[in-house]
């Protein structure tokens, strides 16, 4: 799929509709499949997106969350406190739709993952490991900026339910077993809630 046209909305309804095209370019990854000591093992491979992590189905996803709500319009401002991916997948979301973005990072980030961010147009703020959520949205309240809160957001696991645990279902057709890391968990919980639904007998490991 070519990549969207960079959007400047006029308003929130047109932003959000701007942030659902995002979600249809990052999202359907491939899938690749192996027979492995007689077992089917399947990998979703995601790192094809613009960022190279699922993260750019969550980007788009929390700020047409935002916009739909009403706390997000043309023109403003995002604001996250990310180990990396979901940084740079906010970075390009936020260029793509004309909106400021302010991430912060903690120093322990890799340079390339920093060196991403910014290049993504992502306004790069280093804090320390130890920074937490509440201090971090409260300096970007602070300043005007919308505070996405990835680990509490509704719409990071809608993402993976209605993308990623779709896509998965319809590739895999079965699936014994959902295994996946956990960071915030909206990946885990969202994908795992629609094989669930879908396939019925999946076990969420």
């Amino acid at each position: 799929m070519a990549a969207p046209a960079p959007c400047r909305p006029s308003g929130r309804a047109e932003l959000a509709s701007c942030a659902l095209g995002l979600v249809e370019y990052s999202a359907w990854s491939r899938m690749v499949c192996r027979s492995v000591g007689g077992v089917r093992l399947c990998v979703k491979v995601e790192w094809g997106g613009p960022t190279g992590s699922h993260k750019d189905r969550a980007a788009p996803y929390m700020i047409w969350g935002a916009a739909v709500e009403g706390l997000l319009g043309p023109g403003g401002c995002v604001a996250e406190l990310s180990s990396g991916n979901t940084a740079a997948a906010v970075a390009w979301a936020a260029a793509a739709l004309g909106l400021r973005s302010v991430l912060f990072v903690e120093e322990g980030v890799s340079p390339a993952k920093k060196a991403l961010v910014a290049a993504l147009g992502g306004e790069l703020v280093e804090v320390p490991d130890d920074y937490t959520v509440g201090e971090a949205r409260g300096r970007a309240e602070g300043t005007g900026c919308h505070y996405l809160a990835q680990h509490e957001n509704e719409y990071h696991y809608l993402a993976h339910y209605e993308t990623t645990g779709a896509e998965i279902a319809a590739q895999a057709g079965s699936a014994e077993y959902f295994v996946m890391g956990v960071g915030t968990g909206a990946t885990l919980t969202g994908a795992g809630a629609r094989l669930k639904e879908e396939l019925g007998h999946t076990t969420v490991v």
